[in-house]
């Protein structure tokens, strides 16, 4: 996060203007936990986005509801599988 949580959010914000679908990152943490859902005749699809890549980021924001950062859960660090696909929980 070169330009840290305002250019996260500024980016996210472009990307929404334009139509595309942002899962993983947000304002707070209940927005970075947020799936994007979307039913088509063929079924519902959910696109959910974790990551742990850059621990570091986190333990300097405090977790709390105005906090942004990423989102993380235990069934994500248990590495829980529900529906038979890696990273994917049956809603």
């Amino acid at each position: 996060m070169d330009g840290g949580f305002a250019a996260l959010l500024r980016t996210r914000e472009l990307l929404e203007e334009q139509g595309a679908a942002v899962a993983g990152a947000g304002e707070n943490q209940a927005a970075a936990r947020r799936p994007v859902i979307r039913r088509t005749p063929h079924g519902t699809v959910a696109v959910l986005a974790y990551s742990a890549v850059f621990p570091q980021v986190t333990r300097r924001v405090p977790a709390g509801p105005a906090s942004p950062r990423c989102a993380r859960t235990a069934s994500t660090r248990r590495g829980r599988r529900t529906s038979g696909i890696p990273g994917c929980c049956r809603a």
